[in-house]
């Protein structure tokens, strides 16, 4: 009887968890196709056991943009990382905004300039690169 109860309860709490992973997407989507109709960009998504990665595509005043969301890290350092492309025509120019981490200083090792924006918080938190200042 007692390994039924658990069994019952263990079933709940992976319910609640499912639900809430289902209502947390719901509410991504939402706010992902809301913006891409707003700026006339099509959306789609790739769905994961508990994760919807979207994608937002099309062009922008004249400009292809591309923004979708991955995975980044492994294990229990892994987050959503959200990467804006903008296809600038005759333009070889980069700019990176990413976390500030060990792997970020990398790029200031391949020639990416470090970019401080002057707000400490914000700093120590993301790092941006740019192969020109």
């Amino acid at each position: 009887m007692k390994i039924i109860i658990i069994l019952l309860v263990v079933a709940a709490i992976g319910g609640l968890f499912v639900r809430y992973a289902q209502n947390r997407n719901a509410k991504k989507r939402k706010f992902y196709k809301d913006f891409g109709i707003r700026h006339g960009l099509v959306y789609t998504e790739v769905k994961g056991f508990l994760s919807v990665m979207s994608t937002l595509k099309g062009p922008v005043k004249g400009v292809d943009v591309l923004i979708k969301e991955q995975i980044s890290g492994k294990g229990k350092g892994s987050y959503v990382a959200i990467e804006i492309i903008i296809d600038i025509p005759e333009s070889d120019f980069n700019f990176t905004i990413s976390r500030e981490d060990i792997l970020s200083k990398v790029g200031s090792v391949l020639g990416y300039k470090d970019i401080q924006i002057g707000v400490e918080a914000i700093d120590k938190k993301f790092h941006f690169m740019s192969d020109d200042e």
